[in-house]
């Protein structure tokens, strides 16, 4: 598959072509402490269950799953962040779960955007349970780093873009993320996301939908 054997030339492209987008900006960005919680629906693709169980348990078909996300940043010495994303999807037998937990540095980029970068662990978690086999769990993890801008697209618009490696077993896990944020005014915003996830046969799809609560 292209995608997989372009997994780092793909995340440098999107990277690449940012500042471009950053240059016709006139708002600043808004840098601040957040909570998000919202629901997550996603798609793994034939043969991607393998990532997650080994020989345990495979797809034969399309899988569509349903759950929930969180993410959690602390900003501190101005710079300076903590940071906690998780999310927990699952479909009637089948539970998948991934975490990151980062400590990271802010700075300004160009005009008014901000890049970021955070360092830290990534984990997942995968659980299969049927009437007819034993259940089948699988978990692992792996050092993790993200990098990634902030960039104010309009007064009620921000964009976040990021790309994340997570050393999982085999050639680890490569992650883009695209998230957006409708400023609702000083504390909230509607979060629309997306991300994509290679690792191995994975090729998972994650979408999202909540709300961040900003202080």
């Amino acid at each position: 598959m292209i995608i997989n054997n372009n997994k780092s030339a793909l995340a440098m492209a999107v990277l690449a072509t940012l500042p471009s987008l950053v240059l016709a900006q006139t708002q600043p960005a808004q840098v601040q402490s957040h909570l998000s919680l919202g629901n997550q629906f996603t798609e793994v693709p034939k043969n991607g269950m393998q990532s997650y169980f080994g020989g345990l348990y495979n797809n034969s078909e399309h899988k569509k799953l349903l759950g929930v996300y969180l993410d959690g940043k602390w900003q501190f010495q101005q710079k300076l962040f903590v940071q906690v994303n998780y999310d927990k999807t699952t479909r009637t037998s089948t539970t998948l779960s991934q975490g990151y937990y980062g400590l990271g540095i802010t700075l300004p980029f160009v005009d008014d955007s901000h890049w970021f970068g955070s360092i830290g662990y990534a984990s997942y978690k995968a659980k299969r349970e049927t009437n007819t086999k034993p259940r089948r769990d699988n978990d692992g993890g792996g050092a993790s780093a993200e990098t990634g801008l902030i960039i104010p697209m309009n007064p009620r618009w921000q964009m976040e873009t990021s790309y994340r490696f997570a050393d999982f077993e085999g050639s680890g896990q490569h992650q883009l993320n695209w998230n957006n944020q409708i400023l609702l005014g000083n504390h909230s915003a509607i979060e629309i996301n997306f991300a994509y996830r290679d690792w191995q046969s994975l090729n998972q799809v994650n979408y999202q939908l909540g709300y961040r609560y900003r202080f």
